[in-house]
């Protein structure tokens, strides 16, 4: 079946029938169909997509060796902010710092920052539909 939503559905499905209980976040990559299926198959379970993949991703914006490390440091620490709040407000001082030098990668970064945070809904923080 490969990687369609039913497929993952499916998938996701047998496992709840399977005695998969407790389910509080789903860590995928990109792939369309495993980013939709919990919609209908665990609904209310936010998928958070892998920080690893993200942060690899934005090197594709970034058109300077010489800030890599920088733009890695600085996704890292909103990945390791302490709530969603700080998160937020770290990703806004990142966005506004890279506007000039790179615009590519603040427009990616405001862009995809919805599904950097979703881990927030485990320490307690109330999840909303806004993460979807």
């Amino acid at each position: 079946m490969g990687e369609t939503e039913l497929h993952w559905r499916d998938f996701l499905l047998s496992l709840k029938k399977g005695g998969m209980h407790g389910d509080k976040l789903i860590t995928s990559d990109e792939h369309s169909g495993l980013l939709k299926a919990p919609r209908s198959a665990l609904p209310g379970v936010p998928v958070q997509r892998y920080q690893a993949l993200l942060q690899r991703n934005a090197v594709v914006y970034i058109p300077k060796a010489d800030i890599r490390e920088a733009v890695a440091s600085d996704i890292r620490s909103m990945f390791n902010a302490p709530d969603h709040e700080e998160a937020e407000r770290l990703l806004g001082k990142t966005v506004e710092k890279y506007r000039d030098k790179t615009a590519q990668l603040a427009v990616w970064m405001d862009g995809e920052s919805a599904s950097w945070f979703r881990v927030f809904c485990l320490s307690g923080e109330a999840w909303s539909d806004q993460y979807s």
